[in-house]
């Protein structure tokens, strides 16, 4: 049985966002240093107050400008210096953390690569191309300064161009977007399950990405060329404000008899590398309850140069890319991989070979959001974005031979190159895990369990 929407207008008099501030105020960086502290945090002590979560947001205002002025009047970009931020607004979050009364109910670190891939799966073209503006989200088309996504959102954070870098007394833009929460794994399910939260202490750590990974430049860039400056980051809560008689239903449907328990894919992203191997073992660990695997390449270039891009993935070409690859010899490709799960359990049994079928790996990728067999929908990942931009590989782990002997399970990822590489890279693989999240009133206390494992 469903739970009652308790945000309807019969249920309450108000439904109206709420602003919660950083425990500490922004700071301007000083000079030519980039902006600290990168962590920062909120907290939501208003135990009376009952807030839906799932439709949350971070209100974040910023500006790219040049890290170093140097000999310019100031720090804008202009047109032809070929510069833009990397991503939507939700690469600006390296790690989140969310926990309440001491116990851990989400940590996810490199949650931005997370964030990026389901929003590559799960958002239409439609949305993208609408609503997804809102979250600076435009997509690019290839790797390099020519990709439509790249001159969009150049185009938002350049000075006018007849004014340029040298002219005194200029401003550079300050842009504003939102960061969904429902972004997130443990809020998103918070919708389909109609929560609302109160009576619970929580704080939301925020750890900010590395500005080198989040600013692109030419092809000369130096990896210092820019820097990201927040000038607002506000935490955005709907709350709701009961008709009389429904606050006491409300409360009802949270006791201790009847909490609320809802199941979401909690992620977490693993890092391996770096390495110029050609053969590679990739272990993780004692994984809770794993559902869906996802594993891509990035070539260390993309982590350390402002004129690459770490959200364009290298998985079938880790030293170079497909445009380089037609016609040359001796280059380096992903020959074959899979998954073993446990001891013995292999997905798929017969090894993936990606640099003989590319419609095997794309048609398994795009299953995740059954895009597959959907002809109303559809993803705005093409086969062509696939190969030359998003490569990736995807492992359904809720179809086995046999269940699990225990939630716990040891995944290995084990793949081949057909050569070593030049230039060093890193794996990363999402986990995409099941995990139950329970709400109830216990006595005269509000209680949210759903402590998970804290990344290393």
């Amino acid at each position: 049985m469903s739970r009652p929407d308790f945000t309807l207008p019969e249920a309450c008099e108000r439904y109206e966002y709420v602003k919660f501030s950083l425990d500490s105020p922004l700071q301007e960086p000083a000079g030519d240093n980039r902006q600290t502290p990168r962590i920062h945090q909120f907290q939501i002590n208003d135990r009376g107050g009952v807030y839906d979560f799932s439709k949350g947001y971070i209100d974040v205002s910023f500006r790219l400008e040049r890290k170093t002025i140097g000999a310019f009047l100031n720090r804008g970009f202009v047109d032809a210096d070929d510069t833009a931020i990397v991503n939507g607004i939700h690469s600006l979050i390296k790690r989140l953390t969310v926990k309440t009364d001491g116990k851990f109910l989400y940590d996810c670190d490199y949650v931005n690569f997370a964030v990026h891939i389901k929003k590559l799966l799960e958002m239409s073209k439609d949305y993208a191309s609408t609503v997804g503006e809102n979250e600076l989200y435009y997509l690019d088309n290839t790797i390099g300064n020519d990709s439509v996504g790249y001159i969009e959102r150049k185009a938002l954070t350049v000075v006018a161009n007849n004014i340029g870098a040298n002219a005194a007394g200029v401003i550079v833009p300050v842009l504003n977007y939102r960061i969904p929460l429902n972004a997130y794994s443990i809020f998103a399910e918070m919708n389909f399950n109609n929560v609302l939260i109160s009576g619970v202490q929580l704080r939301l750590l925020l750890e900010m990405e590395d500005d080198v990974k989040l600013i692109k430049g030419p092809s000369d860039a130096e990896a210092d060329l820019g820097r990201i400056v927040l000038t607002k980051m506000d935490l955005m809560i709907p709350e709701v404000k009961f008709r009389p008689q429904y606050h006491a239903r409300y409360i009802d449907s949270i006791t201790s008899s009847t909490p609320i328990r809802w199941s979401y894919l909690n992620e977490t992203v693993h890092p391996f590398g770096p390495t110029t191997n050609p053969i590679g073992v990739f272990k993780i660990p004692n994984t809770v309850n794993p559902k869906k695997v996802f594993f891509f390449f990035v070539n260390n270039n993309k982590l350390t140069l402002q004129s690459e891009n770490q959200f364009h993935f290298d998985s079938f070409f880790p030293d170079t890319t497909y445009a380089n690859y037609i016609g040359a010899t001796n280059l380096c490709t992903l020959s074959k991989a899979r998954l073993e799960v446990g001891s013995g359990q292999y997905y798929p049994e017969v090894n993936y070979t990606p640099n003989e079928e590319l419609a095997r790996l794309y048609g398994d990728v795009i299953r995740y959001s059954h895009a597959d067999d959907d002809k109303s929908a559809g993803v705005q990942l093409s086969r062509k974005l696939y190969r030359d931009v998003f490569s990736m590989l995807y492992f359904d782990l809720e179809y086995k031979k046999a269940p699990l002997v225990s939630d716990t399970t040891d995944l290995t990822f084990t793949y081949t190159l057909s050569i070593g590489t030049n230039t060093p890279y890193f794996v990363y693989a999402l986990v995409l895990a099941e995990h139950e999240a329970q709400y109830t009133k216990l006595n005269d206390s509000f209680v949210l369990l759903s402590e998970v494992k804290v990344s290393i």
